[in-house]
């Protein structure tokens, strides 16, 4: 659908494939070990939502081009991740977010775990209270979400024909308003005649050339 509209010749149908654009998004189990404006929030494990960007910096860690590849997941050898955001085209921007370059274990109350039994224990008491991360799974649609998604899908799913979808939206005006929109007429009484005598003011009827041109400035292309 995507492609159908994004390679089509219509113009219209070129800007309302933006609409379909993919979008994957990622989640993990994070510890938050420093957060200068959140300082509460120190210590405590939460689902962390990414996008493709901070995905392929996990990747390029896991499966580097020279370097050694490091599971950065790894409570003993893992690496911290230093998140930074800010602002560019209006939309949050991670390029500055990175992976620090030495390997370090967790820390539980201040304390580093050791690879040890003990430390084994201490992990999986810590995180017993953590959000469930399967409640962020793939489930399958429901009846009612397959239906709003069909419902959108059906505005693009003939490309080429956006404008006549458009176009075909306002009903045809009945005959009595098209002859009141085509012309306006004036009876006047003429001496001697039987009947009365009508002029004929024509004024074209442009609103329909108006809605098109509106519709097409309204989608900025």
């Amino acid at each position: 659908m995507f492609f159908k509209l994004r390679n089509s010749e219509s113009a219209v149908d070129k800007k309302m494939s933006e609409g379909l654009k993919r979008r994957e998004v990622f989640y993990a189990l994070v510890q938050i070990v420093k957060d200068p404006q959140n300082r509460d929030l120190e210590g405590q494990i939460k689902v962390m939502k990414f996008g493709y960007k901070i995905k392929a910096k996990i990747d390029e860690e896991l499966n580097p081009q020279f370097d050694e590849p490091t599971q950065v997941f790894d409570p003993f050898e893992g690496k911290n991740f230093e998140l930074v955001i800010s602002k560019k085209g209006g939309y949050p921007n991670y390029d500055s977010s990175k992976f620090q370059g030495s390997r370090t274990a967790m820390a539980i109350s201040g304390e580093s775990v050791t690879t040890d039994d003990a430390g084994r224990t201490a992990i999986l008491g810590y995180i017993k209270d953590a959000p469930e991360l399967g409640n962020f799974d793939y489930r399958p649609w429901t009846d009612e979400q397959r239906n709003k998604v069909m419902g959108v899908l059906s505005q693009f799913s003939n490309p080429g024909s956006s404008i006549d979808t458009v176009t075909r939206k306002q009903a045809a005006p009945s005959p009595a308003k098209s002859e009141k929109a085509a012309a306006s007429v004036t009876e006047t009484a003429v001496a001697g005649s039987a009947s009365p005598a009508a002029t004929e003011t024509k004024s074209e009827d442009s609103s329909k050339g108006d809605d098109f041109d509106d519709f097409i400035n309204g989608l900025d292309l």
